[in-house]
C-alpha cells in the first residue's frame, strides 16, 4: 500500500534558494569534513536501531516506482560528461581491505536472509534478460584484462568457486554449446599459445609444473573415455587426412626422420646389437643404417630403411622379427624388390636363427665373401 503525503503550501521560490544554500554548502565543504559529517549520521543512525528508537523501514518496491527510478538513472547516465567525471573521481581511489571485508560479509548476510525471496528471483531474471545476447566492447575487454595483469588468485578462493560451480547445470549446457559450434576462435587460440609459450620460456614456471605432477581425476579420465568411444576424431576422414598429410611433408625432411627414429625407436634393439657384433668380429665392412640413415624408394612412393648395409660391395643384411614382420608378407616381398631394383644383393636374418649363433656367424661370412 503506498502512502499518500499532504502537500504542504510551501513558496517554490523560498524552497530552491535553501536548496541552492545547502548544495553550496556541501560543495565547499572538504572530503574529510564530508566523510566525519558522514561517519558521524551513520553512528546516530546505529545507534538509534539498536536502541530500537528508530526502526529500520523496508520499503516494498512497486513495478511503477522502478521503472520511475531507471527512467531518471538512464536519464543521468546520458548526460554529457556524467560519466567522464564519475571515472575522473573514481580513478585511482582504492577500498581499505577492512572495508571491503565488511561490505562483503554485510552483502552475504542479505542475500542468506533473502535466498527465497521472490523479489531477488525476479530480479536476477531482469538482469539476465537485459544482458542476453549483449557483446561487451573491446575497450572494455581490455581495461579488464589490464586489471586482471599479474593477479594471483589463492587456494581458498580456488576451492570457493569450485564448490559453487559443482552440480551447475547451466555451466555445463553453456560451455557444451559453446565448444558444439567450435570452441574458441583462431586468433584466441593463437593468443592462448603465444601466452603459454611465454610462460614455459620461464625456468621457475617450467620447475614448479614439473615437480606439481598435475594428475587428472579418475573421474575426468572415465568421462572422456566415454567421450572418446562415442566421438573420437580418428573416426572422422577429415581429422585422418589432415594427420597423413602433415606426417607425409615431415617424412620428406631426412633430419626430421633421424631425430624421430632416436626418439621413439631403440636402435639397435638387442638382436640387432648381436648380429653388429658378428660383423665388427669379421671385418666385413658393414655399417648399421636402421636408425633411418639410409632409405629406398618403392615404385608406389613407399620408402624403405635396411638395418645393415656395404656400400663398396652393394650388399644389405636385414633382421626380420617375428612380431613386426609375421603379417608383413607382401610389404617385406616389396621392401626385398626395391633393393634389388638398386642393384644390391640381399640376406635376410630371422629372429629364430638367433639360436644357433655360430650357424648364423657362417651364414653372415659366405654372403660377405660373396
Amino acid at each position: 500500500m503506498s502512502v499518500k503525503r499532504k502537500k504542504n503550501n510551501i513558496n517554490p521560490e523560498v524552497e530552491k534558494a535553501r536548496r541552492q544554500k545547502i548544495s553550496d554548502f556541501y560543495k565547499n565543504q572538504s572530503p574529510e569534513d564530508k566523510r566525519k559529517r558522514a561517519d558521524k549520521i551513520s553512528s546516530t543512525l546505529k545507534k538509534q536501531i539498536a536502541d530500537g528508537t528508530r526502526p529500520r523501514q523496508y520499503v516494498e518496491w512497486t513495478p511503477e516506482m522502478r521503472k520511475k527510478r531507471s527512467r531518471i538513472s538512464k536519464k543521468i547516465w546520458k548526460r554529457e560528461g556524467f560519466r567522464e567525471n564519475i571515472s575522473k573521481k573514481l580513478k585511482g581511489r582504492k577500498q581499505p581491505e577492512e572495508e571491503k571485508l565488511r561490505r562483503g560479509a554485510s552483502i552475504k548476510k542479505w542475500y542468506e536472509q533473502n535466498k527465497d525471496s521472490p523479489v531477488l528471483k525476479l530480479r536476477s531474471k531482469r538482469i539476465s534478460r537485459t544482458n542476453k545476447g549483449k557483446k561487451r566492447s573491446v575497450e572494455s575487454r581490455v581495461k579488464q584484462s589490464e586489471s586482471c595483469k599479474g593477479r594471483v588468485i589463492s587456494k581458498e578462493t580456488r576451492k570457493k568457486i569450485s564448490v559453487a560451480n559443482t552440480g551447475n547445470l547451466k555451466l555445463k549446457r553453456s560451455l557444451k554449446k559453446y565448444f558444439r559450434e567450435g570452441g574458441p576462435s583462431e586468433e584466441t587460440r593463437k593468443k592462448l599459445s603465444e601466452a603459454t609459450k611465454k610462460k614455459w620460456e620461464n625456468p621457475e614456471y617450467a620447475k614448479k609444473c614439473s615437480k606439481s605432477g598435475w594428475k587428472m581425476h579418475w573421474t575426468a579420465r572415465r568421462k572422456i573415455s566415454e567421450s572418446m568411444k562415442v566421438k573420437n576424431p580418428m573416426h572422422n576422414k577429415k581429422t585422418r587426412g589432415k594427420m597423413a598429410n602433415t606426417k607425409l611433408n615431415q617424412y620428406k625432411d631426412s633430419v626430421f626422420k633421424q631425430n624421430w627414429y632416436k626418439r621413439t625407436q631403440e636402435s639397435p634393439n638387442k638382436s640387432e646389437k648381436v648380429i653388429i657384433k658378428i660383423l665388427n668380429r669379421n671385418k666385413t665392412g658393414f655399417v648399421f643404417v636402421g636408425d633411418g640413415k639410409r632409405w629406398f624408394t618403392a615404385s608406389n612412393n613407399l620408402r624403405f630403411n635396411p638395418d645393415f648395409i656395404n656400400e663398396n660391395s652393394k650388399k644389405i643384411i636385414e633382421f626380420f622379427g617375428t612380431y613386426w614382420h609375421k603379417d608383413r608378407v607382401e610389404r617385406d616381398t616389396l621392401r626385398i624388390k626395391t633393393y634389388k631394383r638398386c642393384g644390391y644383393n640381399i640376406l635376410v636374418v630371422q629372429e629364430g636363427e638367433l639360436g644357433d649363433i655360430q650357424k648364423l656367424e657362417d651364414r653372415i661370412k659366405c654372403f660377405a665373401k660373396k
